[in-house]
């Protein structure tokens, strides 16, 4: 599995990234715009992503708004709702009114920062991946 991991702070990206490697490829991006444009590019060769972790907070572009954007990317690519990414996005905020924003936002799973390998087992259960 194509793992994209969008975070502005490079340790959040290479601890999730770690944690990730034994799931799939990870490719890290600092920004919504660039991962963006990657998520598009990746779609249009065929080798599409299966799994985008989004820090919700960002300074340039929010990541439920980078969230909507991948979703319209894959309307517009016309991509098999069975087929399209996983969407979890990670935070370090906790409280319920962010965590419903996310739910509510049509995300498949919410993590909260600091990362940890139980994330992995999270994400299983939840059949976010395999």
């Amino acid at each position: 599995m194509k793992i994209m991991i969008v975070d502005d702070d490079i340790v959040s990206r290479k601890v999730l990234s770690r944690i990730m490697k034994d799931v799939g490829l990870c490719h890290e991006f600092d920004s919504g715009d660039v991962a963006l444009f990657a998520f598009e590019s990746a779609i249009m060769q065929k080798q599409p992503y299966g799994l985008v972790m989004l820090d919700i907070n960002m300074p340039d572009m929010d990541g439920f708004e980078v969230m909507n954007r991948i979703h319209d990317i894959e309307k517009m690519k016309r991509v098999q709702p069975e087929k399209r990414a996983k969407i979890v996005m990670v935070t370090e905020r906790s409280d319920r009114s962010v965590v419903m924003q996310a739910v509510e936002a049509h995300c498949d799973d919410y993590v909260v920062k600091p990362y940890s390998k139980s994330i992995l087992n999270r994400l299983r259960r939840g059949g976010v991946i395999d």
